[in-house]
C-alpha cells in the first residue's frame, strides 16, 4: 500500500513524458475531440513529467526500491535528452545504470547503455 503513491507518480510521469516527447500523431478526429485537454496539457507536459518523476524517485529512494529508482533516473534522462541537456542526461543515465547494475536489472542497464551511446561526446 505504501508503494502505491510513488508508483502512481511514476505512471503519471511516464504518461506526461510520452506526451512531451511526442511520437505518432493521432488522427485529426481524435485530436479535435481532445482539443481542450491538449490545449491544457501540451504546454506543461515536460514540467509535469519532471515533477512526477522526481516525486516518484524520492519516494522509491525512501522505500529502498532501487530498480524503480533506476527506472525514474532513466526516464528523467530521456526528458533531459529531449531538452538537449546532454550533461544532465548523461548523469541521469549513468545513475540509472549504476543503480540497475547493483540489483541486476539488466533491461535498465541495456537501455541506459544505449541512451549513453546516443548522447553527443
Amino acid at each position: 500500500m505504501v508503494a502505491a503513491r510513488p508508483q502512481g507518480d511514476m505512471f503519471l510521469g511516464e504518461t506526461y513524458l510520452q506526451i512531451a516527447l511526442g511520437g505518432e500523431t493521432p488522427p485529426l478526429s481524435v485530436m479535435l475531440a481532445n482539443f481542450p485537454f491538449l490545449l491544457r496539457t501540451l504546454p506543461f507536459a515536460k514540467k509535469k513529467a519532471r515533477h512526477y518523476l522526481q516525486k516518484a524517485l524520492n519516494g522509491f529512494i525512501a522505500l529502498d526500491a532501487p530498480s524503480f529508482a533506476a527506472r525514474c533516473h532513466y526516464l528523467l534522462g530521456l526528458l533531459e535528452k529531449a531538452a538537449k541537456q546532454s550533461s544532465q542526461a548523461r548523469t541521469s543515465f549513468q545513475e540509472a545504470r549504476d543503480i540497475a547494475a547493483s540489483v541486476a536489472a539488466s533491461n535498465i542497464v541495456a537501455d541506459a547503455d544505449k541512451a549513453l551511446a546516443e548522447l553527443p561526446a
